[in-house]
């Protein structure tokens, strides 16, 4: 199967746009300087971040191999399914978090046997998210210059979701946490 860390597709992009308003800029170079502290030297940056889910390998809760290993395969006794959205889990009923994947296709090996799941077989959440910021420069001579940042982390406070419980039991294939929500940060950078 794959490595724990194997990711199918993913993307990284970053720009940064200096928004051409200002002195020594396409449009504004001549305002006064009262407008181009205001509305000049502005400039805008963007990171975006996709992926795809890595690779989680169903383990069984117990040791009905004998052989004391602590990663134990599970048995595979269904079709594997991930739903990938906010569902009920089958087995208990109740919507805490993500159900993932459906768990009735999988149970703890037999006794003396070792579980019949591969390795790597279901994908876990991805990532999807964009990192924003906006950068003003107040310029006090050529060489000197106050930076004012104020930049959002996860702009688009899309959940990135943790990864879902792997081993046999009553959680299996639940997410039942996320990391991530949109943070706002300012600074004030002062260069010479």
């Amino acid at each position: 199967g794959p490595c724990y860390y194997d990711v199918t597709h993913g993307f990284n992009g970053f720009v940064t746009y200096d928004i051409p308003f200002g002195h020594g800029r396409k449009f504004g170079s001549s305002v006064n300087k009262v407008v181009n502290a205001i509305a000049g030297d502005w400039s805008v940056n963007a990171i975006v971040n996709w992926r795809g889910g890595f690779p989680f390998t169903i383990s069984s809760s117990e040791d009905n191999s004998g052989t004391n290993n602590p990663n134990q395969l599970a048995d595979c006794i269904g079709t594997q399914h991930v739903f990938g959205t906010r569902n009920v889990n089958p087995a208990s009923g109740t919507t805490n978090g993500y159900q993932w994947f459906d768990p009735a296709a999988y149970a703890n090996e037999a006794p003396n046997q070792f579980g019949s799941c591969g390795v790597g077989t279901i994908r876990g959440p991805g990532l999807h998210s964009a990192d924003l910021s906006l950068t003003k420069l107040f310029r006090f001579t050529e060489r000197q210059n106050l930076e004012f940042r104020a930049e959002a982390i996860n702009f688009t406070n899309t959940a990135i979701l943790n990864a879902p419980n792997v081993t046999v039991g009553s959680t299996l294939g639940q997410i039942t946490s996320s990391q991530g929500e949109r943070n706002i940060q300012f600074g004030l950078k002062y260069n010479f």
